[in-house]
């Protein structure tokens, strides 16, 4: 009646990385890391019967899972140990500083030591129990989430050098290359301290269900599922937030013609909260949401009851919570844990001994959602399945969902479309460019800072499929299976990091998703050739019982933006040409997918774009992922046979030929526009792939 279960996983990575970790720096044997990503898992299960009609299962899961890495190059101090500069800050990552030339001389930088450690502690308990027609389910899920990651870079300090001053007739290379001989530095930077944040996250669900047998024919399930995420806290004492409610405009910085710091004047931390300091929620910096119920619904039935025909329906709501890295980036990114330093003119032999250089340019943040509200999604489905004569099955359904509160990354410190126009900053006729767009700066919502590359939950989803699948059973033969999948996935977002190019008019940016493709078929069989079958001696064995299996896949392509980024206009000027995480984006004129030529050089109708013509004050008009990329088609396929020597012995000989046709097959797709130049695309045809090999079983 009673059954105890318990499994233990443990692995590791181990790698070694020539250019080091998240680094590919260029010189060789300088930025080498060695990494291992060990894994562990450990998960144990009691289950019980306390009555002939109750089930009780109850248990614990633990895993853990990390990033660790070392510096092993002459990066790494212990094998440079003649370079011990008198730094500013104390260097507690055990590197040297990073060195930066102009010219054609390779950076000497590296990474690390990382260390990345997730841990997760999941205790669960469902219990079953079964009266009458009915089946009864309630269960609760708690889970305890640790994440502790430090940002391993530059607290090691940078040293760049200059290439002035050069005499005639010596190179930026030659003169960047004196400098640091003679340890002339042009700027040193440091951040004074590497940052590692430790983030928990506690969350717990319950949930109650029944499933109820109406008539034998007709199965109804019905059901809820309360979720409770609680904000993440911080080990640390650094986690932080942009609050809107709490930004002062009185307190804010005053802001020159040229966009930058008035220095010395308004409060540089104005609407940023800390927890456990000024953060209005204590040890969090968002609010929680306690009302998140989730009902589920749906059905079986067996219309004639001969259990041949299915029709299954069901809708339901589902919560989720967003990625903890998001929590992690206000610690490495917002002036309230940062400090960094700059000092200009100085030299090895003292680093602090140059000129304090304060930058004026007002800061970049990153903010997570507040107010916030839980993403979910919900989904619903209909589907028809009959089982025909002969081993055929066939299976067509309508299956749609509703993704609400999806997170994205907008800059919500865009300036409104047209003000700098109005401000008489510029004229109509001459929009805003990369050397003109910070004098915005000042018209910004939250003035005294520049880009504010918030997490939102304001973002939306739909989908809307038909899926029908046939399956065939050959007598003893094989058999066919075919699934195809019609569909459309629409989202103003895309991805968890998506920013509207307007910020003001997110409906704009209401297109397709990103993954969306149209139309998804796949098959895949198995046939055994019939001919031989009754033969006997060597035709038998050589001849008789090969078997051909296989599998072909074919997809729409994927749609993609044309990318006005490297243009750089802000015909709007919304001042999103800096650190913003919004994409430009600029007129279509027609239909790009329409007369395109599908080339190799050219994939879509790169006439159909234009920049904002002159004298409109506005963004480009141009629909997010209007571009159809090409679809592609792949093919699998193997013949093999088993050579029976006796009861226990085999021997399998198997072939297999691979192939993939991807319309023209491109390996990297593109879009940007740049001048008069558009939509070129690089490709690469993958090879053609055979296989033969043998595997002998005892």
């Amino acid at each position: 009646q009673w059954t105890v279960s318990g499994r233990l996983i443990k692995d590791s990575i181990p790698t070694v990385e020539p250019r080091g970790l998240f680094t590919g720096a260029a010189l060789p044997g300088v930025s080498n890391t060695s990494t291992n990503s060990p894994g562990k898992g450990f998960i144990a299960r009691v289950t019980g019967n306390l009555s002939p009609t109750v089930i009780n299962e109850a248990g614990y899961a633990y895993s853990y899972g990390a990033v660790l890495s070392v510096a092993t190059g002459l990066d790494a101090s212990v094998n440079s140990p003649d370079i011990k500069p008198v730094l500013p800050f104390p260097v507690s990552l055990g590197r040297i500083p990073s060195l930066g030339f102009s010219g054609t001389i390779s950076t000497v930088t590296g990474f690390g030591p990382y260390l990345d450690y997730n841990r997760n502690h999941n205790w669960f308990d469902n219990l079953t129990k079964i009266a009458g027609k009915h089946t009864f389910k309630a269960g609760v899920t708690i889970d305890h989430y640790n994440k502790s990651e430090n940002q391993g870079t530059n607290n090691v300090g940078t040293f760049t050098f200059a290439t002035t001053p050069r005499p005639t007739g010596t190179s930026t290379t030659q003169q960047a290359w004196a400098n640091f001989l003679l340890g002339n530095v042009a700027t040193f930077t440091q951040t004074g301290r590497d940052l590692t944040p430790d983030i928990h996250v506690n969350q717990a669900e319950i949930y109650v269900q029944d499933d109820y047998r109406v008539r034998r024919n007709f199965t109804l399930n019905i059901g809820v599922r309360y979720s409770m995420f609680r904000q993440p806290t911080d080990g640390k004492g650094f986690l932080n937030n942009f609050d809107p409610s709490k930004y002062d405009p009185a307190k804010a910085p005053q802001v020159d013609a040229s966009g930058n710091l008035v220095l010395g004047t308004g409060d540089p931390l104005n609407g940023i909260v800390v927890n456990n300091k000024t953060s209005p929620f204590g040890s969090k910096v968002a609010n929680e949401n306690n009302g998140d119920f989730a009902p589920r619904f749906g059905f079986s039935w067996d219309p004639f009851g001969d259990g041949k025909t299915a029709v299954r329906s069901g809708y339901g709501f589902a919560y989720d919570f967003p990625q903890v890295g998001i929590y992690e980036n206000t610690v490495f990114t917002n002036p309230s844990s940062v400090q960094t330093i700059t000092i200009n003119n100085t030299n090895f032999s003292n680093p602090a001994g140059g000129t304090l250089f304060i930058s004026p340019a007002p800061p970049t943040l990153n903010g997570v959602p507040t107010p916030y509200q839980t993403p979910y999604v919900q989904q619903w489905s209909l589907d028809v399945q009959r089982q025909f004569a002969k081993g055929t099955i066939l299976d067509v359904g309508y299956y749609g969902a509703k993704g609400t509160h999806l997170i994205g990354e907008p800059d919500i410190n865009e300036v409104p479309v047209a003000a700098g126009v109005a401000a008489g900053l510029t004229d109509a006729n001459t929009p805003f460019n990369r050397t003109t767009d910070p004098k915005l700066n000042a018209l910004r919502p939250y003035r005294g800072y520049g880009s504010i590359n918030a997490i939102e939950t304001w973002f939306n989803s739909n989908y809307n499929s038909l899926q029908a699948s046939l399956q065939k059973r050959f007598t003893g033969n094989g058999f066919l299976k075919i699934n195809y999948t019609w569909s459309k996935a629409l989202t103003n977002a895309g991805t968890d990091v998506a920013a509207p190019m307007n910020t003001y008019n997110r409906r704009a940016d209401y297109g397709l998703s990103p993954y969306n493709r149209t139309h998804v078929l796949n098959a895949n069989w198995n046939y055994k050739l019939p001919w031989l079958r009754s033969s006997k001696g060597i035709v038998k064995y050589t001849l008789a019982g090969w078997q051909v299996s296989g599998i072909a896949s074919f997809a729409g392509g994927l749609p993609f933006n044309e990318s006005d980024g490297t243009v750089g206009l802000d015909p709007g000027g919304l001042g999103i040409l800096g650190s913003s995480q919004a994409g430009t984006r600029g007129d279509a004129i027609c239909d790009p997918n329409s007369n395109a030529p599908h080339t190799l050089a050219q994939w879509f109708n790169t006439a159909c774009f234009a920049s904002v013509p002159a004298g409109q004050v506005r963004p480009g008009n141009a629909g997010r992922n209007i571009i159809r990329g090409p679809g592609y088609q792949k093919w699998d396929t193997s013949v093999f046979k088993n050579f029976q020597f006796n009861e226990t012995t085999r021997l399998q000989f198997r072939a297999e030929f691979f192939n993939i046709f991807n319309h023209t097959n491109w390996a990297t797709i593109g879009a940007t526009r740049q001048a008069s130049t558009y939509g070129f695309v690089t490709a690469a045809r993958d090879p053609r792939i055979i296989q033969f090999g043998m595997k002998l079983y005892f």
